[in-house]
Parts: structure tokens; sequence; C-alpha cells
């Protein structure tokens, strides 16, 4: 399901200490990759190259390894790297993500629930 907005919870953003400690261009490279997040429906998580990923972040792959860095260093975002590809994740967006899965597979099997027993016990209305 695509949802047509980011929930950004300014007051999050803003005092978000570990986000704080980290640098301007980190902090733009890193709503880039948010909205991507959002975009692609990776529900809070992506993973690429290094040239992948600064297409998708609008920077040069310098700029980009520069912020995942600082990302990682700050502990502002999970960043994981394996060989020459990165794995990045927004705990909050994956942590929603879950948590709207495991609502509609609870719905699923609810709404099963409730159609049979109308099926077996019709009104007589």
């Amino acid at each position: 399901m695509k949802i047509p907005h980011i929930p950004l919870y300014t007051g999050d953003w803003m005092k978000d200490t570990e986000l704080s400690l980290c640098a301007p261009a980190t902090r733009g490279v890193w709503i880039d990759l948010l909205c991507a997040m959002h975009e692609h429906n990776r529900c809070g998580e992506l993973s690429g190259t290094s040239d992948q990923l600064a297409r998708l972040a609008r920077c040069s792959t310098s700029e980009l390894e520069a912020a995942l860095t600082d990302l990682q260093t700050t502990n502002a975002a999970v960043v994981d790297k394996f060989d020459d590809s990165w794995v990045i994740a927004n705990r909050r967006m994956k942590r929603e993500g879950d948590m709207r899965q495991k609502r509609a597979e609870a719905g699923s099997k609810g709404g099963s629930k409730s159609a049979s027993k109308r099926e077996q016990y019709p009104s007589t209305d």
C-alpha cells in the first residue's frame, strides 16, 4: 500500500541529538534518502552501491560516503557497509512499516472470521 505522505515530525527532527551532531550536508543527504525510502516503499530501508545511493540522494559519491559515515558515527541512522554496497535504515520508518504489516495481517484474519460467522448465521431482517 502506497502512503501518499511522510509523517515528518518536525519536533523529532529538530530535537534528534544524534542528527544534530551531523553536518548540514549530511542532514540534506539524509532527508533525500528518507524520501527515497518512502518513494520506493522500502519501509525505512535502502541498499545499494555508493553510485546508486548517490543518485537517489542527488549528490556525488564522495558526498554520500561522507554523509553515511557521519550518520553511522553519530548513530543517527543504521548504516552498514558490506563489500561495495550499503544498507541504510531509519529506525522509526522500519518500526512503523512493521506495525502496518502486522495490522494488515491481523485485519485480514479478523475479517475472514467475521465474514464466515455472517454466512453461518444470516440475519433474518
